[in-house]
């Protein structure tokens, strides 16, 4: 925080930007990436936050081609939902290749395309595609154990399912 004091204000913004690029990139694009039906090894490249500019920008490209390549598979499956997932990925990493790119020549551009991104991301994330219910699980391909939500165990309770007990708290 000291050092955020010292820097100027255009400083202090492209600061701004790389930390949420990096979230963007790192946190959340592999959660979308995991039920788009990605492969695990193409999201688990974005987990590792201590790469430099070129590797994330090299790492996202590959991310983003993997996406294209999982939504043309999903499309031969007819799977319209997973593929539809997919291509926003492949979207949303597009957006992140650009911003990264456009950082240094236009940091206004490069937020814009950043914020794009953030937008499409929580938008999938928490409110999920049109045609997916939300609280929907994830796609099979991945390792990671779908619990279902607090609103999909209301829905349940309504449906008159069995409602799975709520997670101790760790």
């Amino acid at each position: 925080m000291a050092a955020a004091a010292h820097l100027q204000p255009a400083e202090a913004v492209d600061d701004l930007l790389r930390q949420r690029h990096r979230q963007l990139a790192h946190r959340w694009l592999p959660l979308l990436l995991r039920r788009a039906g990605v492969a695990n090894r193409c999201a688990s490249l974005l987990q590792d936050a201590d790469v430099g500019t070129g590797e994330l920008l090299l790492r996202l490209k590959i991310v983003r081609d993997a996406s294209l390549l999982s939504a043309a598979s999903a499309w031969t499956k007819q799977e319209r939902q997973i593929a539809e997932l997919a291509e926003s990925a492949a979207a949303i990493t597009g957006h992140l290749v650009l911003g990264l790119e456009l950082m240094e020549q236009d940091p206004d551009a490069a937020r814009h395309c950043i914020e794009r991104a953030g937008d499409q991301l929580t938008s999938l994330l928490v409110v999920g595609s049109g045609n997916q219910p939300f609280g929907s699980q994830i796609h099979e391909d991945t390792r990671a154990v779908a619990t279902p939500s607090l609103w999909a165990r209301v829905r349940g309770w309504f449906a008159g399912r069995k409602i799975s007990a709520l997670p101790a708290a760790h």
